[in-house]
């Protein structure tokens, strides 16, 4: 049985009455985490409850063992236009590559720029997708090294065929591509490599195939993915200097939330796009965030305040609540691409498939029935009435881990932004589950 075809059956299942974790999303669309970093006992615990995990780099043996003992996938990186070759340490593939420049690359001279590969000394050749003999190695042999590692598919970064190579403004890679293949369709190219890689049955996930001309990408897509649309790891202007328990004085970022409205018109065009090519494909908003500081200890003195590092939950929170409501599924990464200060239970609590279409409260706040719970997410300190059915009795409060009693079929939630160094509110998030 696919194992997409297994998480719908899922939906068959009655409602949980119990507000505990459970292992598995039902529906389309899957659990997908990422972490490129080398994986420590917890971290393996956490990542092998999701369906999908993609790693930077191959695990050993032992820790793909643990992270499939409950069923996850493993995914492996890989870069859609192009390859690293260094000075040592190739693979067979990069060598072959390597070896056959002059055919399979559009930038086979010494004396083109390398503006990826010189970061790390290396040089950077990006393949010439409309050579037939190319595109068959290259799939075949990616699917060997992935089942040799007891993988199971690749993520594929720049997934978005010609459009990332213009956004970079890549000329010479655009120029020689033309020069070569007149009036060629890149993304065509690029297409029937990925047709190859999925004729191979291993899983495909995209990085924002939904920006390749007329999303054309998509169409051989498992999961598309889209990064730092509702929250982000990245540094302002302001950067509080404090004093870290266990570090010491630093200075330090925080978050970056969009705001609920942004965010759901950003959602509905992306997954649009991408819908419109293949229905069927799932789709990931990969989210950041930096670690939350809290104060610790004499609170009356800001001036002599430590603070202690935790997971930024509000930040978690806000970004699932968002892709679940949008109709997606959503994962936080910390700020380089790793789990490190952004674990969190949240994913497990099972809400189920949809009840209907969002509602927009005012434009600060959006709410969504599912079968099993409720997601809601605003902009500002709020306090939202909830309409549920006659037989639910409770509502679980995953942010806060708290029951919130029933009366007539009605409840009222609270969303509250917590405080942040900058002391400003930020959009909230929640996930609530029925209670029976």
């Amino acid at each position: 049985m696919k194992w997409w075809l297994a998480l719908y059956l899922l939906l068959l299942l009655p409602a949980c009455s119990k507000p505990v974790p459970e292992t598995k999303q039902p529906g389309s669309i899957p659990l997908v985490a990422f972490d490129y970093n080398k994986l420590k006992k917890p971290d393996i615990e956490f990542l092998s409850q999701f369906d999908i995990v993609v790693t930077g780099k191959f695990a050993d043996s032992a820790t793909v063992k643990r992270l499939k003992s409950r069923g996850a996938k493993l995914i492996f990186y890989d870069w859609l236009p192009a390859l690293y070759y260094c000075s040592s340490g190739n693979g067979e593939w990069a060598q072959r590559v390597y070896d056959n420049k002059e055919f399979w690359t559009l930038d086979p001279s010494d004396s083109d720029p390398n503006p990826m590969g010189s970061r790390y000394g290396c040089a950077d050749y990006f393949y010439d997708m409309t050579d037939e003999e190319l595109n068959e190695a290259r799939a075949q042999s990616l699917a060997e090294e992935v089942r040799a590692h007891d993988y199971d598919g690749i993520f594929f970064d720049w997934g978005s065929g010609l459009y990332d190579i213009d956004e970079r403004k890549y000329t010479f890679i655009t120029d020689s591509f033309q020069k070569r293949h007149p009036g060629m369709d890149y993304d065509a190219a690029a297409g029937n490599f990925l047709k190859r890689v999925k004729d191979t049955g291993l899983i495909v996930i995209l990085n924002r195939g939904f920006k390749s001309k007329d999303a054309a990408l998509v169409k051989y897509a498992d999961i598309d993915v889209v990064e730092s649309m509702f929250t982000g790891a990245q540094c302002g202007d302001k950067q509080p200097e404090i004093n870290i328990k266990n570090e010491g004085k630093k200075k330090v970022c925080e978050t970056w939330f969009n705001t609920p409205q942004k965010s759901m018109k950003i959602a509905g065009e992306m997954l649009g796009q991408a819908r419109r090519v293949n229905p069927n494909a799932g789709f990931v908003f990969l989210n950041y965030a930096f670690p939350f500081y809290r104060q610790t200890g004499d609170t009356s003195r800001p001036d002599n305040a430590m603070y202690e590092k935790l997971p930024d939950r509000q930040a978690i929170f806000y970004s699932l609540a968002v892709s679940y409501i949008a109709g997606a599924s959503g994962f936080t990464c910390g700020d380089d691409v790793n789990i490190n200060h952004v674990v969190d239970d949240v994913y497990f609590f099972n809400i189920g498939a949809p009840m209907g279409e969002f509602q927009n409260i005012d434009n600060h706040t959006y709410v969504r029935y599912f079968r099993n719970g409720i997601a809601v997410i605003s902009g500002k300190k709020n306090s939202v009435e909830l309409q549920l059915a006659q037989d639910v009795k409770s509502l679980y409060d995953v942010y806060n881990k708290t029951s919130l009693s029933v009366s007539g079929a009605k409840v009222k939630v609270h969303l509250e932004s917590q405080k942040y160094l900058e002391a400003i509110e930020l959009p909230t998030g929640r996930l609530y589950k029925y209670g029976y």
